[in-house]
């Protein structure tokens, strides 16, 4: 592999294609699709691996009911660190702390840059020859400010587009001009001859570059030259504001796009992952013995070796266990099953449903009363002059690539912690509905490693029918999240086509790629809101995924 500085550019990225903006954009587009689905399935790998470096194991515990105290069973819970060994917990935090660097970067890895030009505006009367030009005194000053000596100026001539007056300022109205070059602007008001050609001003210059690039459009500054020394014609006219431009002549020139790759953003990357495989292959090195990775494990070994801390307490509920010490004292009296059935939303509480809506709220876009079609004008996921958010006034004092890049990745972070939050609750509630079933049907446990009639599992708690959709649907929502929000880089060509060192970092955002990744999240969000209120089957003592509560019902 080889890697150098291309183009003026520093070696914080390289060019991998450089061309029309369109071609650029979709390969960014699939590339960050294929970077989410990667990252999704590093995220759910982690995520399988963190719940089993937290699942306790026998011996942890009975080490925690001797103290009257309980572990979660099933799912990942810092509440079991008090009780593990400090190893794994190091691992937990290693795997955690090596996806923030992932979900801040990773879709900076590849993105696209908007290539704008530089371009000379001049004023020509209606009446102006362009096919027999007069002979200019200083015709060294079309070099100066078109960037073609006079012969080939009037050779391309021919080859301008006319746009009508509103077209004309529809195209040049922009910050980023990218497939336009020099603009001539036609007139009848000019009181002049033939030979009344002048400069008027520059658009996309280095000097405006951090203000709006088409201000020549609303000067009141005279047409005249700065220079006596050199001047299309040293003619001083009314202002460009009091004159009727009929109709323009613009010339077309190619798109500069680039796709760009960040390096050193890769190489922190494959770290990051490099670390996590070696997390991954410690925590298969687990020498522990009745390892409970599922509810199944933690019956199957109570009613081989009752726990003596929980005889006598067979309809013990996790919500009686939360309640502390007390809770665990054998009663004199029998316990009375409760008639009335929970629903699955009692299996995980109404605080995780309450942060869940919160991570949805935070994704909420700045207000735009806007038509969608108008919208859907600024791209899906495409740099656009008006979705632009610019953190400087002085592109050279704006920030890196890398302070950019985290900038526009925060989202990814809150979708990732939303991801696990979701995980968490939907495994809670499809445990809980699997432990309560146990009451009405006879079936075979399912266990990490089978034996008898027992079910072997490939999964911990979620099956493929829910785990497989909700991983597509937060692969998708990262890709849209990526496409919402996203580093933005934006280089400028002078007017012969030269990249400049002028560049703009920044974060652009899509309206309309917001709005579909906020419908996606309302969607799963009244998803799992539905599921929690369905009934469980039974009005069994709901234990979910409590060691005590579990424990307590396996006694003969």
């Amino acid at each position: 592999m080889s890697y150098q500085k291309f183009g003026g550019r520093d070696f914080s990225s390289s060019i991998l294609y450089q061309g029309k903006c369109s071609i650029s954009g979709n390969w960014a587009r699939g590339l960050h699709l294929l970077i989410n689905i990667l990252g999704t399935i590093m995220l759910a790998a982690s995520n399988y691996c963190m719940q089993c470096l937290c699942s306790p194991s026998r011996q942890d515990i009975e080490g925690a009911h001797a103290q009257r105290k309980w572990l979660n069973i099933g799912v990942s819970s810092i509440k079991n660190f008090r009780f593990v060994d400090r190893r794994r917990v190091v691992l937990w935090i290693v795997l955690l702390l090596s996806s923030l660097p992932i979900h801040l970067l990773y879709n900076s890895t590849v993105f696209s840059a908007l290539g704008t030009r530089e371009y000379g505006v001049l004023l020509a009367s209606a009446n102006f020859d362009f096919n027999n030009p007069p002979n200019h005194d200083h015709a060294g000053c079309f070099e100066q400010n078109i960037s073609m000596n006079m012969s080939t100026f009037y050779s391309e001539v021919p080859n301008f587009e006319r746009l009508d007056t509103q077209k004309c300022i529809d195209t040049y109205a922009s910050d980023y001009i990218v497939d336009r070059g020099t603009l001539i602007l036609v007139t009848n008001d000019m009181t002049a001859d033939n030979n009344s050609l002048r400069w008027v001003s520059m658009g996309n210059s280095p000097q405006r570059y951090s203000s709006y690039s088409f201000l020549w459009m609303c000067q009141n500054a005279a047409i005249e030259n700065t220079a006596a020394t050199c001047a299309l014609d040293s003619v001083r006219a009314d202002s460009l504001s009091a004159l009727s431009v009929d109709y323009c002549l613009s010339q077309k020139v190619e798109e500069e796009c680039h796709l760009l790759f960040s390096l050193p953003i890769c190489i922190v990357i494959i770290l990051c992952n490099a670390i996590k495989i070696v997390c991954m292959f410690m925590t298969a090195r687990d020498t522990r013995k009745e390892v409970f990775l599922t509810v199944g494990d933690a019956v199957s070994s109570f009613l081989s070796r009752p726990d003596t801390t929980t005889e006598g307490n067979c309809l013990l509920p996790k919500e009686l266990v939360s309640m502390g010490r007390d809770s665990w004292t054998r009663s004199s009296k029998p316990a009375k099953l409760q008639p009335d059935k929970k629903r699955w939303k009692d299996a995980v509480g109404s605080l995780y449903f309450a942060v869940i809506i919160l991570f949805v709220m935070t994704l909420r876009a700045k207000g735009q009363s806007i038509k969608p079609a108008e919208l859907w004008k600024l791209g899906f996921g495409s740099i656009a002059s008006s979705s632009i958010i610019k953190f400087c006034d002085n592109p050279s004092n704006c920030s890196g690539t890398i302070s950019i890049a985290l900038l526009a990745n925060i989202p990814q972070i809150i979708l990732s912690s939303a991801y696990f939050l979701y995980n968490n609750m939907l495994t809670a509630m499809l445990l809980a509905a699997e432990y309560n079933d146990y009451a009405i049907e006879r079936k075979p446990l399912r266990v990490s490693w089978a034996k008898g009639l027992q079910r072997s599992t490939y999964y911990l708690s979620l099956p493929y029918r829910y785990s497989i959709p909700l991983m597509i649907c937060n692969t998708i929502l990262h890709w849209l999240v990526s496409q919402s929000f996203f580093f933005v880089e934006v280089v400028l060509y002078d007017m012969a086509g030269r990249l400049t060192t002028e560049r703009l970092i920044a974060c652009g955002y899509s309206p309309i790629a917001l709005m579909v990744a906020i419908l996606l999240g309302f969607v799963m969000v009244c998803t799992i809101l539905g599921m929690g209120l369905k009934h469980f089957r039974t009005n069994m003592p709901l234990a979910v995924s409590c060691s005590a509560a579990i424990s307590a019902a396996c006694h003969p």
